[in-house]
Parts: structure tokens; sequence; C-alpha cells
């Protein structure tokens, strides 16, 4: 495990600049990043395992107001066309202004093949899209995902009646330099699914 940048994590929080009753902050004892994420700014750049967990120094206090997330662990799990983000990223990209309270936008999942097709449609041939990550498709404008939203869950109706909501991905990157737009880009998310076997073993070892 890697010694983590991150000293502490705060659940069940909405506004982002005040704590509420509710809220539970834990230290964190490290953060493992996947090995074969290599950032995206080197020649050797690999953003698909951009994935990473954080394992806390004590035990979470569930309530109902933080409470288990479920993943999923595979495409049939969640019906593609009810999902939302959510984060506190910038709302106004131009003025690099981030959220005080937690937003949240619905959107519809693509599969890798369903994204690279938008991007096409768009006139973005460059754009390469590999099945471990999926889209988020905004069709309302001024929404999507943004700078600081980066490791914020994609949720989707999952079609379990157990399991209400499932975390189908992790918000990746934004395609161009603009978000919140008139006309935004699917954003990129991790599939969740892809690295099950791997979030398995962090936690066997961990």
């Amino acid at each position: 495990m890697a010694r983590s940048p991150i000293d502490r994590v705060t659940l069940g929080l909405h506004q982002r600049t005040k704590m509420s009753p509710w809220s539970q902050q834990k230290t964190v004892e490290a953060v493992v990043v996947h090995p074969g994420f290599t950032g995206f700014s080197s020649p050797t750049a690999d953003p698909r395992n951009d994935i990473a967990m954080i394992k806390l120094s004590s035990p979470v206090k569930l309530t109902d107001a933080v409470t288990i997330a479920c993943l999923s662990t595979r495409d049939s799990d969640f019906d593609h066309s009810l999902c939302f983000v959510t984060g506190w990223g910038h709302v106004d990209a131009a003025k690099r202004q981030l959220a005080d309270v937690l937003q949240q936008s619905k959107t519809q999942a693509l599969d890798a093949k369903q994204c690279r097709d938008v991007f096409r449609a768009m006139g973005d041939d460059t754009t390469v899209i590999e099945v471990k990550q999926l889209c988020a498709n905004f069709t309302r404008t001024y929404s999507g995902v943004c700078s600081g939203d980066s490791g914020g869950p994609l949720t989707c109706l999952g079609t379990n009646r157990r399991e209400p909501f499932v975390v189908v991905g992790v918000a990746s990157y934004i395609v161009g330099v603009d978000c919140n737009t008139m006309n935004p880009s699917p954003s990129v998310f991790t599939k969740v699914s892809s690295f099950i076997p791997w979030i398995a073993r962090v936690m066997e070892v961990n």
C-alpha cells in the first residue's frame, strides 16, 4: 500500500463547506492505486485503469445518511437509461468555481461501442474508448462532469429490487477543454464491473 496524500475523508456530507450533524470524518490509512494506471500527461499515459481504493483507519458507522453502495458486476445489473452523476466539481468552467452543495445530474450510460459512435457522430474520430470504460451522455444543456468531479460515482437504477441503485462507473475525464456547456460531450468513466476481481484482491490483502 502506498502512503496516502489524503489525510481524511468525510462521509454523509451534502454542503462542502459545512459539516452536518450526520456527517462522519475518518482518517485515511492508505490509498491503493491500480498498478496499470499511468496518469494522463506522460507519454505512456493509460487512463483505462483510472481507479483506486481508500483504506480507512477505523470502521464507518452505517446510518440513514451513510450507507453502503453496491457495485455493478455485469452490464445486466442496471438500467442504462436511468443513471445519475454526483459531485462538487466546477459549476462554472470559466470561473473555475467549485460547487458548495452536492450537485446531481441525470444521464444515460453508454458502453464503449455506443460511446465511440456518439463521438464519431460529433466529428471526433480520435478519442479512444476501451471496453474497461463507459460513458455518460448528457442531453440537458449545462450539465455533466467537470473538473473536480473526478473519482465521483456514476450510479444507475439496479435490476435487482434489493439493490435499488448500483455504482457502475467512476468519473475519469472529460473530452475537450469545456464542460457544463450548451452541448456537452459524453463524459468518460472507469467501468466498475471490469475491476471487481482487482477490488476483491485488494480487500483480501489489506
